[in-house]
């Protein structure tokens, strides 16, 4: 079975950070949950000093675990918090291009 993984770039403290859930579940529950197989990526949490190094990190995740046969998607927030932009590795499940 193929989980989805989301990486959200967010903007924390001054900087910027990457949380990931799977399935709309936070890591903070992995074995709760049939991951098996699933990547672990021991910065998942790690601040980042730019947004742009955040997004880098979080995109080579997911391309990971895209290779690794999991949908996988980004989404970042603005400065403000809004969000700004999503990326989908995999599968899309909308149905509409963009």
């Amino acid at each position: 079975m193929s989980h989805r993984i989301r990486f959200f770039v967010v903007n924390h403290d001054g900087g910027w950070a990457i949380r990931r859930t799977v399935d709309g579940f936070h890591d903070a529950e992995p074995e709760a949950h049939d991951l098996a197989g699933l990547r672990q990526a021991t910065d998942i949490h790690s601040e980042y000093g730019t947004k742009e190094d955040a997004v880098a990190a979080a995109t080579k995740m997911a391309r990971t675990n895209q290779a690794e046969g999991h949908d996988s998607q980004v989404l970042i927030q603005d400065r403000h918090g809004r969000w700004a932009d999503e990326r989908t590795y995999g599968h899309d499940p909308r149905s509409i291009p963009g």
